[in-house]
Formats: C-alpha cells, structure tokens, sequence
C-alpha cells in the first residue's frame, strides 16, 4: 500500500509515541468537507451502470472513492469524514480542543467559493481566534 503521508504519519509515530504533554494546549482544527467511500463491486457496478436517468444523490461518486482510498492509507478506514485529504480522526486528539469546521477542504488548491479552505477568510475566523 502506497503511504499517502509518504512515511511522515509512520516517523511521527515511531519517533514521537505518547508525546503527549498535560501541561501543554493542544488545539485541532479539522476539516468536516466529505466522507469516503470504500471500493466495492456493487459500487463499481453502479458506477459502469449508472447513467443520468438512473443518478441518484446517494450514489457513490468516484472523488468519493478517491477520497476514501486517502482516508484508509491514513487511518485504515474509507469510510469516515474529513477534508477531502485529511480523515478527522487523524487530525483529532484526545485531550485537546477539536474544533471541526463544516464543509471546509484541505488545501487552496481546489478551493473555491462553494470548497473553501482552512485559510479562507470566513473560515479563519472560525478558529484562528484559538490561537491567541
């Protein structure tokens, strides 16, 4: 399996177990942009299959496969939420204050006025303000 984080997520964690501190602040700020969805033959059949009489808003798209195909190499689930890159549970910490920003995406790449970003004017204001 291909490491999407290439080999940043297993040093981190082989380097740095249980760094954890009490006495530090931990502030997480995840994205909440899409939910993955794992690959299997009755996706790919309704994905060959489908064509716009037969569309439904509840079909699987292929970003949303893309997607989850990110999500598992991450975190070794598919079908789980996040930014688009980044599944929240990987970008959450137990301890620490998760703030979860609905419909906001990874990256300025991509972004747009209906996909913003963490750094989107509307969206820092969201949580930049926990910085402080």
């Amino acid at each position: 399996m291909i490491d999407q984080t290439r080999g940043i997520l297993s040093n981190v964690t082989a380097s740095a177990p249980g760094a954890y501190h009490e006495d530090v602040e931990y502030i997480c700020v995840n994205g909440h942009y899409n939910k993955g969805q794992d690959i299997t033959l009755d996706i790919l059949r309704s994905l060959v299959s489908n064509n716009d009489e037969e569309s439904s808003d509840n079909a699987a798209t292929i970003q949303d496969i893309v997607v989850g195909l990110g999500y598992k190499q991450v975190c070794g689930e598919a079908e789980v939420w996040g930014d688009g890159i980044t599944p929240e549970v990987c970008g959450s910490l137990e301890g620490a204050m998760n703030v979860v920003l609905p419909g906001v995406y990874h990256s300025p790449l991509g972004a747009a006025e209906n996909r913003p970003w963490y750094g989107s004017e509307p969206v820092l204001d969201q949580w930049a303000h926990h910085l402080v």
